[in-house]
């Protein structure tokens, strides 16, 4: 009787050569920052098993379990290093608690107690479980961003939240009032002006901006609105000066408050596009927006759980 294993693609891969697989789905994880040996000992593991489940989809699983452990285990190291000591009775519950009120977690709080539960349900099982094979590959590399959280500055998650705050607020009244945007001797009325989002983790300070020109907020002829683009900017630093927000990054952009006759323009803007017809052409550009400001802050935040797989 024969009983070696032969190793051939799982049905859900037929498609996809052994380098596709791992190029695509199995990617490797993006861990910017140094972490302890044992720890990236184990997410190195997790990663072969990834990419073994090109030959048997249940290895996700096993992979998704082994990312659950390594969480744990994670929260014992991180707590150790930082408090010298973790008690026997610390259970994972009370360490989640302690990593959240040191900011190390960029999640919310129910999402990082959510893989206190999972943990739980995998390694105290009243039933046999259905496997959820691929499906549980995204969890996989949202686990490792959640380990990488640990390993940031303590400062870090509180000063990115500040600072948005700080910036968010000032651009509140620009908008109220009407703001332009200023480039090369060139200004664009504005009709929004938004941070996505801040990235100031592992030594970078990069402001993600969204910015949409005003535009005719009338129905033309073929019933349709033209409701322009929206413009996208990078920038290092930004400085509150007497005339607005300078935004210094390759080049340098102002937000500044509106001259002379543009002052008329962005009234009668405001005035068309606040109309009850107007409704739709409003619910387009805040829905461009949302999307850019979440392609923006996963990103910076959740690099390895929104990775894109093909």
């Amino acid at each position: 009787m024969n009983d070696s294993i032969k190793l051939v693609p799982a049905k859900a891969w037929w498609h996809l050569t052994v380098e596709e697989f791992n190029n695509n789905i199995s990617k490797p994880f993006l861990i910017p920052i140094e972490l302890p040996e044992s720890v990236q000992e184990r997410l190195n593991f997790i990663h072969k098993l990834l990419q073994l489940a090109y030959f048997e989809n249940q290895l996700f699983d096993v992979a998704y379990r082994e990312a659950l452990l390594t969480f744990e285990l994670a929260l014992h190291a991180r707590h150790k290093q930082l408090m010298g000591n973790t008690k026997r009775n610390m259970t994972l519950e009370k360490l989640i608690d302690w990593a959240l009120a040191k900011n190390l977690f960029v999640k919310a709080k129910h999402n990082v107690h959510a893989l206190r539960k999972l943990r739980n349900g995998y390694f105290h099982p009243v039933n046999f479980q259905m496997a959820l094979g691929h499906m549980s590959i995204q969890g996989v590399y949202g686990i490792v961003d959640t380990i990488v959280d640990l390993y940031h500055d303590e400062e870090t998650h509180v000063l990115r939240m500040k600072e948005e705050k700080r910036i968010r607020e000032m651009l509140v009244q620009y908008e109220k009032s009407g703001v332009a945007l200023e480039s090369n001797g060139e200004r664009t009325i504005l009709y929004r002006a938004e941070l996505s989002v801040f990235d100031n983790r592992f030594g970078r300070s990069v402001y993600h901006f969204i910015f949409w020109p005003i535009f005719d907020a009338r129905w033309n002829a073929g019933d349709s609105v033209d409701e322009g683009e929206p413009i996208t900017i990078e920038v290092e630093s930004v400085k509150k000066k007497r005339t607005g927000l300078w935004l210094i990054g390759e080049k340098e952009v102002a937000l500044t408050k509106l001259r002379g006759n543009e002052a008329k323009i962005w009234s009668l803007f405001k005035k068309n596009i606040e109309a009850e017809d107007m409704s739709m052409p409003r619910y387009l550009v805040e829905m461009i927006m949302g999307k850019i400001r979440w392609e923006s802050k996963r990103k910076v935040l959740w690099p390895n759980q929104f990775t894109d797989l093909k």
